[in-house]
Parts: structure tokens; sequence; C-alpha cells
């Protein structure tokens, strides 16, 4: 069986991989420009995963076209239980913040 960490995994894969996950549907969409998500490595336990994304916008979420293209997501979504849970018994987001990219080198979609 599974734990609650490699069932994680298997939901973020599909997002990379082109799934029904919502990251990838906004990269379809144009919502987002880009996104990239990564593991802790085992034994950290300040966060199993972090995400980043781009706006195609400085404004980001706040973007009324963005917001409106979320909006659509969430309401053609199904949830995907783990064990008989959803993602807010499962985890929390910890933090969220703006960040300006100053520099970028050497990275490529590899999975």
């Amino acid at each position: 069986m599974p734990s609650r960490r490699d069932a994680l995994t298997g939901m973020a894969g599909l997002a990379m991989l082109g799934g029904s996950a919502a990251p990838q549907q906004a990269l379809d969409q144009g919502l987002f420009t880009g996104f990239w998500l990564a593991r802790s490595a085992p034994g950290f336990e300040a966060w199993d995963y972090a995400m980043q994304v781009g706006y195609p916008t400085a404004l980001g979420f706040e973007d009324a076209a963005t917001a409106a293209g979320f909006e659509a997501i969430r309401k053609a979504h199904k949830t995907l239980l783990i064990d008989g849970e959803g993602l807010a018994q499962l985890g929390r987001i910890v933090g969220s913040q703006r960040l300006d990219v100053v520099a970028v080198r050497g990275f490529a979609a590899q999975v």
C-alpha cells in the first residue's frame, strides 16, 4: 500500500505529465507561463512539495482574466480522494509569496 507521500507524488506527477490536474490545465490555457514542482528530500519535515508558477502578467492571480480562468477550472474540477481524504485533510499550504526572478540558467523540463 503506498504511503500518503507516495500518493501525493502520484498526483503531482499527473500535473507534470499533462493529466487532468489544474496546473497543467492552467499552462494549456495560458494562465501560467510555466511551473515546476519539487519534492523535499526524505527526512526533511518543513514541507513535502514546493511549486513555483509563472503568470503572464505582473498582476499574477489578481489579473481578472487569470482569476476567471482559474474559477472555470475549479468549477469543472473533480476531487480525487486518497484513502477517503481530500487535499485539505492530507496537507496544507504553508506559504505563498511573490518572487522577482533575477536570473534563470540551465533549466529544462526533465521528468
